[in-house]
């Protein structure tokens, strides 16, 4: 595909690639290249094939990227249930997928900083790709660096040539709205050459995406995080390179375990009897042979080399449990210096097991609320995006499957506080509550998720509730049980 000529943008397109192959798991030439440059190519060639198993990139985005895990509410006042336009968005959720790829944005986004929805208008109604920014380019915007009018997508077009074959065509296709009266659509090569009417020989020269409101782009831009640039390629790249080095570390360890977690044996000025045989999948064996295959715990009968007293002795076999543990620490320095503090990581009972990253539902739910206000605009103005498309290509002259294309709302469903989490937190409640610095009203408003009126009115109707239906004595003693049960230390 091609590639920018610009230097910078250059470099930003192959930064991004490294983490998207980290991320959909073809990188492993990734990790033998950076293998390569530590230890060199012999090395690496003794090491065999790297260890992938460990992804700390993936272990993190898995569980930061939550927002559209359980499916989102979106809704629109011009859209009240029951009516036409919401019947109209029900069938465009399930037909375009969009939960689904909803999930696949926000992996992409928590890993790689941007991407954006490509959306398509074909016979079978509107489809959507999520596109990765190793593969666009952005050559202009509103003056709101979040808001592009001119698109460039690297692509690799197939078209049928003159014998009947399929020739692939390297090419950009490019949209540009920067010029309302003027809009632009169109496939170039690297070089500037216009192939349009060679990939869409159908192309009348007319820019599709055009409706009463003037042209639009069919792209939905989604950012981590605002900034005064387009692109923001390497926030948290420490956790790119942290989880290559661990990668290449796990790698060495297995082969620590398999190659030197047992004592070696070596042999000086001695033969070993009847080892003149044929290794039948590498050949004939010198003799005597340079190395001998044993198990661990056999034994070894030797005899003296020309009469000479030979020596033999034991290497001592490698700690791979010391190293191993090794490993862990730096993986935990690695998340600590991306954010991730080690009272956000679950404690396991055995360092062994705590290989990848298990994150405290609370430290999940604080860095996927982090992700909220960026992408709630980039989800508010996609479905204005959609909303837009369905009308142009899809809407009847009656207009009653038309939809809104403003006034978007959506609320993300984040997972909910655990147990112990909601004792320790109503228990700060409580201590302010008695010092005076906080009321029962407050503490009612932020349980029940309302305003101060309404929590007024709970309060009420709990009182009163609970002087109707008051608690017993058994009644006390089965919650006071249950919770020193649960938080009785365990061993």
């Amino acid at each position: 595909m091609p590639m920018p000529t610009d230097d910078k943008e250059q470099a930003r397109v192959v930064h991004s690639r490294l983490r998207r192959n980290i991320q959909e798991g073809t990188w492993e030439m990734e990790i033998l290249w950076r293998m390569k440059e530590q230890y060199g190519l012999n090395q690496v060639n003794n090491m065999g094939r790297p260890a992938m198993s460990v992804n700390l990139l993936n272990s993190y985005v898995d569980q930061i990227a939550l927002l559209w895990d359980s499916p989102s509410s979106v809704s629109n006042d011009a859209m009240p249930p029951g009516s036409p336009a919401e019947l109209v968005w029900t069938d465009l959720v399930e037909t375009t997928h969009l939960c689904a790829l909803e999930q696949e944005m926000n992996r992409k986004l928590v890993a790689m900083r941007e991407c954006m929805f490509f959306v398509q208008a074909t016979e079978a109604g509107l489809q959507l790709k999520v596109i990765t920014p190793d593969e666009f380019c952005v050559d202009a915007t509103t003056g709101d660096t979040s808001h592009p009018t001119a698109i460039r997508w690297s692509r690799v077009f197939e078209v049928i040539n003159e014998k009947g074959e399929i020739d692939k065509i390297d090419a950009w296709e490019r949209w540009d709205i920067s010029d309302p009266d003027a809009p632009v659509h169109e496939v170039v090569d690297g070089e500037g050459k216009n192939l349009t009417l060679v990939v869409y020989p159908d192309d009348t020269g007319v820019y599709p995406y055009t409706d009463d409101a003037g042209p639009y782009l069919p792209w939905a831009f989604y950012r981590a995080r605002y900034t005064s640039d387009t692109f923001d390629p390497y926030w948290g790249s420490e956790l790119i390179h942290g989880t290559l080095d661990i990668a290449i570390h796990w790698t060495m360890w297995g082969v620590c375990l398999r190659n030197n977690s047992w004592p070696q044996w070596w042999m000086m000025d001695a033969d070993v009897p009847g080892t003149g045989i044929a290794d039948q999948i590498n050949g004939p064996l010198p003799n005597p042979p340079d190395t001998i295959e044993l198990a661990p715990n056999s034994i070894l009968r030797i005899k003296s080399h020309d009469g000479a007293g030979g020596k033999v002795g034991q290497l001592q076999p490698a700690d791979a449990k010391t190293m191993g543990e090794s490993i862990l620490a730096k993986q935990a320095t690695i998340l600590n210096n991306v954010g991730i503090h080690p009272a956000d990581v679950e404690q396991s009972s055995s360092p062994q097991s705590g290989v990848s990253i298990q994150l405290k539902r609370s430290a999940q739910r604080k860095q996927a609320l982090s992700y909220i206000p960026t992408y709630r605009d980039a989800d508010q103005r996609f479905f204005g995006l959609l909303a837009r498309m369905h009308n142009q290509f899809y809407g009847d002259e009656s207009g009653t499957n038309l939809l809104p294309t403003e006034g978007w709302r959506v609320d993300y469903q984040l997972p909910e506080m655990s147990t112990d989490e909601f004792l320790v937190d109503l228990g700060r409640d409580v201590q302010l509550v008695a010092m005076g610095l906080k009321s029962k009203v407050d503490l009612a408003a932020k349980l029940f998720d309302c305003s101060p009126e309404e929590a007024r009115q709970k309060l009420d109707d709990v009182a009163r509730m609970n002087a109707l239906y008051p608690m017993t004595a058994t009644d006390i003693g089965m919650v006071a049980g249950a919770t020193s049960r649960r938080t009785a230390p365990t061993n």
